[in-house]
């Protein structure tokens, strides 16, 4: 089918208005039927969209998150089959894009259609999807329930590309009732046995919010330094061999260390958070 009968509606990642137009102009121009019901049209998606009082105003009069909604009403004119979004959050802050996260989830459940949301932003997909595809470099590596992809990504890279920061060589040391034991670095880290047998090379991963960091004199971790982003402090650790681990200190142990971090810290992964791949890594 030619574009213009395939009933996708599309938003630019730059939104791509129209400089020219008004707000109204621009969402009158994605609207496909008579002139006489345009009008109509537009006061439906102004309402629907919050654009109240903005109708004669031209994108460069708009903030960004007022542009984007316009593009989204621009797109929703037609009354598409299907929303394609390309990442539609990427020329906004920080609070602008958390703001209108949620407005978002609401347009998508009263509009109806399908919606394909393409973002490098793991909280926006978190937070949005409810089916991810992971792609790498134009190939498929995983897709399924949103839970399911980043809570358990099927290889070292689909968890790097979710956001495991913890991935290192292991070769397992124990495998009893179902569940195997890896050392990684001096880490356990226990999963599910799934054929491992002991002695196996494999890779073992751990988000750093679930590498639990705990100082103490007999640790087997050494302190590399501090990424101190405000809302999280995380920790840089050297483990065994010289491989570095990522973990994200809890406010208890903020409170207890308080500004003077410890050189020696003892690590070990959250009950039930380890993850364990037979790939070894490259």
């Amino acid at each position: 089918l030619p574009p213009r009968k395939r009933r996708a509606g599309f938003v630019f990642q730059d939104y791509a208005l129209f400089p020219h137009l008004t707000v109204a102009g621009n969402l009158v121009y994605g609207f496909p039927g008579p002139k006489q019901s345009a009008k109509a049209r537009v006061a439906e998606l102004v309402e629907l969209l919050g654009l109240g009082g903005l109708e004669s105003r031209r994108p460069s009069q708009l903030s960004g998150g007022q542009r984007q909604r316009v593009a989204l009403g621009r797109a929703l004119a037609s009354d598409p089959a299907f929303l394609l979004l390309d990442e539609p959050f990427s020329a906004l802050d920080a609070p602008t894009r958390t703001a209108l996260t949620e407005p978002l989830l609401e347009l998508e459940s009263r509009v109806g259609a399908p919606t394909v949301l393409v973002t490098h932003d793991l909280a926006e997909a978190h937070a949005l999807a409810q089916q991810l595809v992971v792609l790498d470099d134009g190939v498929i590596l995983q897709s399924g329930p949103r839970d399911e992809v980043f809570g358990r990504p099927s290889s070292p890279r689909v968890g790097e590309l979710v956001g495991v920061r913890n991935i290192l060589h292991g070769t397992v040391s124990a495998v009893e009732n179902g569940v195997a034991a890896v050392d990684a670095a001096g880490i356990e880290v226990q999963a599910p046995a799934q054929g491992l047998s002991v002695g196996e090379q494999v890779t073992a991963g751990a988000r750093a919010r679930d590498l639990v960091a705990l100082p103490g004199p007999d640790g087997n971790a050494r302190l590399v330094r501090e990424i101190d982003a405000g809302l999280r402090r995380t920790l840089v650790l050297e483990l065994r061999g010289g491989a570095l681990a990522y973990a994200e200190l809890t406010p208890e142990v903020e409170r207890l260390i308080g500004r003077n971090t410890p050189e020696s810290w003892r690590l070990s992964v959250a009950p039930g958070a380890g993850l364990v791949w037979r790939t070894p890594p490259v």
